[in-house]
């Protein structure tokens, strides 16, 4: 099954490193034994939206393919349309599956933003310290999936993971340093000559101070000058200010995806799992 969403053939990315990708023809089997609790790293990639009574042959997959609805506690679920098609997606919502909708946006040249801080310059995580500073920067009080010592924990996982990526050649990880301090961070991943964005945070502290747009601007800036970098993409939620921030760089809206995401919130209240903005 050859993906025509340039959001989804980037996320593999990650994917592919941690886990394996399976071809069914139909749908893609998105598996990583390691993490067997991470949403968003055991799914099912279908060809089309979903339609009148794929609600039960897509649960059905997907219980063949990555394990038990009840036994997982989860079923996560996307499709390749890049113009946003939903198709018959109120059965799932029916059923307790939550929709998210994602804007994808590309850019092949960038501008400063309106909000450039100059103060903020931007290096990559190479310490311990540095990598640690990933859980501070990510943490979210309104975190919903399990205690704040699970989200601590799926952090910790989380960038892990992405040093691992970091170590292996494939991508980079630069902080923003305001005042000694690191404020904010990105990940930028690559596959020739594009490269992915992924899990940009801001701390807390530190919101509407420019960092993000003065991060991903700069991020960006390297991104084309020294790693030969033609386009990048960016994952922003749809109902979230981010995308706008994008945009303020040169960021153009090209794509939109739409995931299911079902959990049982019980199994999870002492678990690790997917974090809503990490792509």
């Amino acid at each position: 099954m050859k993906l025509k969403f340039l959001a989804l053939r980037t996320d593999l990315l990650f994917n592919r490193f941690s886990g394996e990708v399976i071809d069914r023809k139909e749908y893609l089997v998105v598996k990583t034994a390691s993490r067997p609790n991470y949403f968003w790293g055991n799914y099912l990639i279908m060809k089309d939206p979903p339609r009148e009574g794929d609600l039960g042959n897509w649960i059905g997959l997907f219980e063949k393919e990555i394990g038990s609805k009840n036994d997982r506690g989860f079923v996560t679920l996307t499709w390749d349309s890049v113009d946003g098609e939903e198709g018959v997606i109120q059965p799932f919502s029916d059923l307790g599956f939550s929709i998210q909708r994602s804007m994808i946006l590309t850019a092949e040249e960038v501008h400063c933003p309106p909000k450039y801080n100059p103060d903020i310059s931007i290096r990559p995580l190479e310490s311990e310290e540095d990598w640690e500073s990933y859980i501070d920067i990510h943490y979210s009080p309104d975190w919903e999936y399990g205690s704040d010592e699970s989200q601590k924990e799926f952090l910790k996982n989380e960038y892990e993971h992405f040093r691992t990526m970091v170590d292996s050649g494939v991508g980079i990880r630069l902080g923003a340093e305001l005042g000694g301090k690191l404020v904010g961070d990105l990940g930028i991943y690559w596959d020739g000559d594009v490269g992915r964005f992924n899990s940009v945070g801001t701390h807390r502290d530190f919101r509407r101070q420019g960092v993000c747009s003065t991060l991903v601007y700069l991020a960006s800036e390297y991104a084309f000058e020294n790693r030969g970098i033609k386009k990048l993409v960016m994952e922003a939620d749809e109902e979230y200010h981010a995308a706008k921030i994008y945009e303020s760089i040169g960021f153009i809206p090209t794509e939109k995806l739409t995931m299911l995401e079902w959990y049982d919130k019980s199994k999870f209240q002492l678990g690790s799992v997917q974090e809503t903005s990490t792509k």
